[in-house]
């Protein structure tokens, strides 16, 4: 991808980037990713990959102030759209890749995916044209994606390290009231911030497709055999059980099936998350209805007529602890709406941050 740059180039669009072309002290970069380039350079050190090339910065300073740690990425990448990778320290230090797209100075949306997903779950929307009005905010949850994968059950039990990771990252990226968009598993990661930190820091709430109960009497007969059929093989040490249960599970995520290119995506970066991990996620009791009922600021719950995984059940008890939430169902959908109709989510997310995001 990156043939046609010279070294000089990719320094200079390094350069540029962080510091607008001038830098007062020389910045001392380091960086390690695949198939790395040496440079004979010893302000910088660049590495190209085929996602980009990746630069952290670890000191110096500039005319604007930069962060302690950083990514750029080249324009052409991940779908024509710009994207900046931040390393967060989240809760108990734990290391998340938060992945940045759109206009900096946009209205801020804080996308935050489900079990055994990465933020590529969230791709229709930062490709779409929601990046040229809003600053679009995908992390990778703890235990997924680009973020550190501990194994101990106890980095994903724990209420507070949750709430914690998304604190982190709105403090540390200044996201100024964000809408907080949660799928699936999202539910209970929105939940565990509000319970913590309340909700004068966020604009709004879209809770999609999203699960709020678990491991209570008052979760039974909320999730469908479509999530029960399959967790316990999601959650083996055993490549092969684990695949045979990974991949129905993914079928069943949908009603209206992706493309088999996305759905090998999908099987990727699903495999990408080890056992341990699915198993302490689901190893959590989670009750947050004092949390949901005490809410006021504006809440969007997006729901897939069509869901195996959260049950309409679930849904409908979600709706019964939130008097102002607005319902928007999706019929003919499935547990997916951003993937299943984008076009549809889409507008109805960019139309509640422009009225509630800061």
């Amino acid at each position: 991808m990156f043939d046609e740059l010279g070294i000089d180039e990719i320094l200079d669009q390094a350069t540029h980037f962080y510091c607008g072309g001038e830098v007062e002290e020389q910045l001392s970069f380091s960086c390690s990713c695949f198939n790395p380039i040496d440079i004979p350079n010893t302000a910088f050190d660049v590495v190209v990959c085929q996602q980009g090339f990746q630069i952290s910065v670890s000191g110096g300073t500039a005319y604007d102030t930069i962060a302690s740690w950083s990514t750029f990425q080249h324009p052409k990448c991940d779908g024509g759209k710009p994207m900046t990778i931040h390393t967060i320290a989240g809760g108990g230090g734990l290391q998340l890749a938060v992945h940045e797209y759109g206009q900096p100075n946009g209205k801020p949306i804080l996308l935050i995916h489900g079990f055994t997903q990465c933020h590529m779950a969230w791709a229709k929307q930062y490709q779409s044209n929601l990046a040229d009005t809003f600053r679009l905010v995908c992390i990778d949850n703890r235990g997924h994606g680009m973020s550190e994968k501990p194994t101990g059950l106890e980095n994903y039990t724990q209420d507070d390290l949750w709430a914690d990771d998304i604190h982190a990252i709105i403090t540390g990226l200044e996201l100024r009231k964000p809408i907080l968009a949660g799928w699936s598993y999202g539910g209970f990661i929105i939940n565990d911030y509000l319970a913590k930190y309340g909700q004068d820091t966020v604009g709004g709430v879209n809770y999609v497709g999203a699960a709020v109960l678990m491991g209570v009497e008052k979760a039974a007969n909320m999730f469908g055999g479509s999530f029960l059929d399959y967790v316990e093989g999601m959650c083996s040490d055993n490549l092969e059980e684990n695949i045979r249960a990974v991949r129905p599970f993914l079928r069943a995520v949908f009603e209206k099936q992706p493309s088999q290119d996305d759905f090998e995506t999908l099987v990727a970066f699903n495999m990408y998350v080890p056992p341990a991990v699915r198993l302490g996620l689901v190893s959590r009791t989670i009750d947050r209805d004092d949390v949901m009922k005490a809410l006021t600021i504006p809440v969007l719950v997006t729901e897939g007529e069509k869901d195996g995984l959260v049950l309409a059940s679930h849904t409908a008890h979600l709706l019964s602890c939130i008097a102002q939430a607005k319902h928007s169902l999706y019929e003919g959908i499935g547990h997916a709406p951003p993937m299943e109709d984008t076009e549809r989510f889409n507008r109805e997310l960019a139309e509640f941050a422009r009225q509630h995001a800061g």
